[in-house]
This record gives structure tokens, C-alpha cells and sequence, in this order.
């Protein structure tokens, strides 16, 4: 077996609308490139209600769909849900993807951190 190395190139961003004082709207992109081979490109589009609800969809292109639920229960805890159902599968083999999301951020120096990255 040979291994070689192969250059890949990463491009993200997004941008948070606030709608209105309790809903914000986060459309995000993600690009990642083996510049010989690959492209995929993943598109989100995630809101939050009153800083503690989370809904959102992502479509990864010509390959599969993703939803998903979190709250916030308290400062740094934060639980969620998602579901990924792939589409390039003729066969079937499989029904989806679930997994079960646990966050709890300790207690950093950076709590008033004026720009957090969030994509």
C-alpha cells in the first residue's frame, strides 16, 4: 500500500440574520475540495427561537438531507437530535442516520467574546 498526499482546500461561511428579538436565521455553506477528485458542497439553513429552541436542514449535494432539533437547557448544556437520510443509494442498503447530540461548554475566559464562531 502506498500512501501519497493529496492537497484538499476547505471554504466555509455563513452569516445570522436576526429576524426579530427572538428568531435567528443562520444560512451556512461548507465546500471541501481534493483537488484532484473531490467536491462536495453542504448547504444549511438553521434558526433559533428565543436563544434556546434550534430547527434546522442541510442538503449535501447530489448525496443526502439532514434535520435537525436542539435546546439549550441551561448557559452551557445543550441536547439535539439529527437525522441524515442519504440519497445516491439505489439499493437501499440503508434507512438513515439518527444520532443524539450532548454539548456542555465549561466555564471559559472567553464568555463575552464579541465575534464566536458559529459555522
Amino acid at each position: 500500500m502506498l500512501a501519497t498526499k493529496r492537497v484538499q482546500a476547505f471554504f466555509i461561511g455563513g452569516v445570522i440574520f436576526e429576524l426579530n428579538d427572538d428568531i435567528k436565521f443562520y444560512p451556512t455553506f461548507f465546500t471541501r475540495s481534493l483537488i484532484d477528485k473531490l467536491l462536495t458542497t453542504d448547504l444549511a439553513f438553521n434558526f433559533t427561537f428565543y436563544d434556546h429552541l434550534m430547527l434546522g436542514v442541510a442538503y449535501r449535494w447530489n448525496d443526502s438531507i439532514s434535520m435537525l432539533i436542539g435546546y439549550k437547557i441551561t448557559t452551557g448544556l445543550t441536547i439535539g437530535y439529527g437525522f441524515n437520510h442519504t440519497n445516491v443509494n439505489p439499493q437501499n442498503v440503508t434507512s438513515g442516520n439518527h444520532e443524539i447530540m450532548i454539548k456542555y461548554e465549561l466555564i471559559s475566559k472567553y464568555r463575552n467574546m464579541i465575534s464566536p464562531r458559529y459555522f
